[in-house]
């Protein structure tokens, strides 16, 4: 190892990715936590710091393998401008998606900027140097180009959050039934297509993850909704070790079903998708932590362009209690839990009549 990094809290998970990159390129074994605290410590992680299982699936490491080829500290500077670019590209693509999502909604880049910054999924996947962006991209991308009518490329795209395939479990399920019944298939031969490519790249390079991946997969499954996150399923886990995740996951998935065969137009049926398909999703996922609810920012575009209405002095206002939420998130990690009001929240705000006061295209929903 030419040099190592300070432990850098705030660059969390960095370590897990640039560790697992590097044992893949070594010809180890990424998950195992013998082999990824050993190669972890190597570059700086504290060795009385635990470290826990590496998540990602195989087909992920396209992503993140090149960094194997730098130093560690080469490797975070690449990785934190790839954050950055990547909060560059969803600060457009929301700028740009919302007229294609909420008409009657005309966010100005000033308003919406502080409001991202602030907000505790986005700063936290900076700070923690996490891939929830790059799904975020792939579900911007997917509604942009699907309200395009280029439905291949809209499959494609949402290929992206397949990332982390269960964060948005149900509202796949409810894209591609949909996609079925009306005949048109487009989105799921993209999404397939992008799902090869990303598998096939893994193939080619470190076919091994697969087997390792599956060996390690039931250890996941059993241990994940214990973990301190933001789901009802994490929640309930620290009541009883019943497998609630199973229950909810099929529940999520039975709304998800019902709401594609529900006979809606391509307008209405995309613009449920945003406001709740995507908290129902990250609700009943298995896990998830605060970061990953930077999956909401479509499903939040009315509710900023409501705050963009008021006055200067209160957007600041509601700007600081952002950041001092987050930041007490970001340093109490015990009380991670509470990001779940993000998706509680939106959940309760789009079931019930007080959506009929947002901008949104259709009041049918």
């Amino acid at each position: 190892m030419n040099n190592t990094l300070i432990f850098l809290p705030f660059f969390y998970d960095f370590y897990y990715l640039y560790g697992a990159s590097l044992l893949v390129e070594q010809g180890q074994n990424p998950y195992v936590v013998s082999n990824l605290q050993q190669v972890m410590e190597s570059f700086g992680w504290p060795q009385d710091e635990r470290v826990w299982g590496f998540p990602h699936p195989p087909w992920v490491f396209w992503m993140y393998l090149p960094l194997s080829l730098l130093s560690p500290l080469s490797a975070s500077i690449v990785w934190l401008g790839v954050e950055l670019l990547s909060f560059a590209l969803i600060f457009r693509l929301l700028l740009k998606a919302q007229f294609f999502l909420f008409p009657k909604c005309s966010l100005q880049p000033e308003i919406l900027f502080p409001l991202l910054i602030t907000v505790l999924p986005v700063l936290k996947t900076i700070m923690f140097g996490q891939i929830s962006f790059f799904l975020l991209i792939g579900l911007l991308l997917y509604f942009i180009k699907d309200c395009e009518g280029a439905y291949f490329k809209a499959g494609l795209a949402l290929s992206l959050t397949f990332i982390k395939p269960h964060f948005l479990l149900p509202l796949v399920v409810a894209i591609f039934v949909r996609s079925l019944i009306k005949r048109e298939p487009s989105v799921l031969l993209g999404a397939m297509v992008g799902f090869g490519i990303q598998n096939l790249i893994t193939a080619i390079f470190c076919p091994q993850l697969y087997r390792q991946y599956f060996d390690y997969l039931p250890s996941l499954v059993q241990n994940a909704p214990s973990l301190n996150g933001a789901t009802l399923a994490q929640l309930l886990a620290k009541l009883s070790d019943f497998p609630f995740y199973i229950v909810l996951a099929s529940l999520g998935i039975l709304y998800a079903v019902k709401m594609a065969l529900s006979s809606q137009d391509r307008d209405l049926f995309r613009q449920t998708l945003v406001t709740r398909m995507i908290p129902v999703s990250l609700l009943v996922a298995p896990y998830a932590f605060s970061h990953e609810l930077v999956l909401l920012l479509p499903a939040l575009i009315p509710i900023f362009y409501l705050v963009g209405g008021f006055r200067p002095s209160v957007r600041l206002i509601i700007c600081v209690i952002n950041f001092g939420f987050s930041l007490f998130i970001l340093t109490q990690t015990s009380y991670e839990p509470l990001a779940i009001i993000f998706p509680l929240g939106l959940f309760a705000l789009y079931f019930s009549s007080i959506r009929r006061r947002l901008p949104l295209k259709y009041k049918s929903t």
